[in-house]
């Protein structure tokens, strides 16, 4: 049996009952996906036909497959090169076993709509974007490794620094885990890089994107990293320490009208500045943007969603624009261009042009003082 199919036999038994024809659908609809060239959505709708899946489950096998190498490497890689170049492609030079050879050549066979559509996608794909070996692109990866070690060691001691002096997680825990998404992100941004560069980038928002992921984890209600204070606000439970001993958690006025009660290795103003108890090392100047963000309150006329707006901007992944555009929107901010990702932006939520631009500068305004 070929890789993609045992993962889906693996994940629900189900799928081996299936006749052939609904496998097909389901198949192909998965290989679009993996070339990002539908939506999760798309995907799950298809899966749901078929299988009856939740969304839950549909989300849960998403994560499978992202984390599957044998697909998001080998398999991934062949079929492109395989689509593109045709017989000149040597299936040893992708690692891929006879049954996953077999796979590829009965699939681009099919006369069905979904393989048709994706041949032509990856052929489209092939104006911009070459197809690699697997090897080429492994030592591509060799080289932009020490810089997204070296960003994830920064961003573990800026940011996590409370969770570590906690003892709630070991470096090399967090180390692993962050670089593992760099990983996946890589493989999965193929082939739509450009060079080692967009390469590297890719690596670090998927670092920093991971990142903010595990501060929300740590903040859940669940963990009681951080608790609810009676007049709204949040305490960090966790206690610092340093040289001078234990440090309390510190109430940090931040200019916006009320106090926010956060763990004081996470403080910082809202212009950029040292506050009290602040220790510069303490502080990613890069720092929570996002926070930052939040207590800004920017009005203009004919846009009816500014956070919305500004959080598509920034990346955060949102399934509706990902639908629109066919692909995770905090994947297609690495791989669109920033005037054509802001532009679909602005469509998605229905913005006339000229007040977009006009919210932009106003932003750019009330940021003037956030320094990078």
């Amino acid at each position: 049996m070929n890789t993609l199919s045992s993962l889906y036999a693996f994940f629900d038994p189900d799928y081996t009952l299936l006749p052939k024809p609904a496998k097909i659908d389901i198949l192909s609809s998965t290989l679009l996906y993996v070339f990002r060239l539908c939506s999760s959505t798309e995907l799950t709708r298809t899966i749901q036909a078929y299988l009856g899946w939740s969304g839950q489950q549909g989300i849960e096998f998403r994560k499978v497959l992202a984390g599957n190498g044998t697909i998001n490497k080998c398999l991934k890689f062949y079929i492109y090169a395989k689509v593109v170049e045709g017989g000149r492609v040597n299936p040893s030079d992708y690692e891929v076993t006879e049954d996953d050879e077999e796979f590829v050549k009965r699939m681009l066979k099919l006369k069905h709509a979904n393989i048709r559509y994706f041949v032509t996608g990856l052929k489209k794909y092939s104006q911009d974007y070459p197809a690699r070996r697997l090897g080429e692109f492994n030592r591509g990866i060799v080289k932009v490794y020490p810089e997204l070690e070296l960003s994830t060691d920064k961003y573990i001691s800026k940011k996590f620094r409370w969770l570590e002096t906690a003892g709630q997680m070991e470096r090399d825990t967090l180390r692993a885990d962050m670089m593992m998404y760099a990983m996946y992100a890589m493989y999965r941004a193929y082939p739509q890089i450009d060079n080692l560069m967009h390469l590297k980038n890719i690596g670090i928002r998927a670092i920093h994107n991971r990142g903010v992921n595990i501060l929300k984890e740590q903040s859940t209600q669940k963990r009681q990293r951080m608790t609810k204070n009676d007049d709204g606000t949040f305490s960090g439970t966790l206690l610092s320490f340093d040289h001078r001993g234990f440090s309390a958690v510190q109430t940090v006025d931040i200019g916006t009208g009320g106090n926010i009660s956060v763990c004081n290795h996470l403080m910082s103003g809202l212009d950029g500045k040292s506050v009290a108890y602040e220790r510069p090392h303490d502080v990613d100047r890069k720092r929570d943007l996002v926070k930052t963000i939040e207590q800004l309150e920017i009005r203009v006329k004919g846009v009816k969603k500014p956070k919305s707006f500004i959080a598509l901007l920034m990346g955060v992944h949102d399934e509706g624009f990902s639908e629109f555009l066919g692909q995770p929107n905090d994947e297609a901010v690495d791989t669109m261009s920033r005037v054509e990702y802001a532009t679909k932006a602005r469509e998605y939520l229905k913005i006339p042009e000229a007040k977009a631009r006009k919210f932009v500068d106003l932003l750019r305004t009330q940021l003037e003082d956030f320094r990078n």
